[in-house]
């Protein structure tokens, strides 16, 4: 079991490589973050989270808004977040 010290540094981890295994493998973090244990349901779990958070403060006029959500959104396959997006932009 994770406990909730190592829970928040793998939480850390996850986010500072952006949500990616590829670039923590590429920056040599990756066997440290497995070593944590986390699910793919916790990481489904932190990505909505980061998600719902970007959402709310999005910004229309912050391009890097806009790079930060795409990226997600492409690459965690979470397309129904468009339909939020576009909700919250009119």
């Amino acid at each position: 079991m994770t406990s909730e010290n190592n829970l928040e540094k793998a939480k850390k981890i996850y986010f500072q490589y952006g949500q990616s295994g590829f670039h923590m493998m590429r920056e040599g973090i990756l066997e440290e973050y497995k070593q944590y244990g986390i699910s793919k349901k916790q990481e489904e779990l932190w990505t909505n989270e980061f998600l719902e958070e970007k959402i709310q403060r999005f910004d229309i006029n912050n391009q890097n808004d806009y790079t930060e959500l795409i990226y997600i959104i492409s690459t965690k396959n979470k397309h129904s977040i468009i339909k939020e997006l576009n909700n919250k932009i009119r």
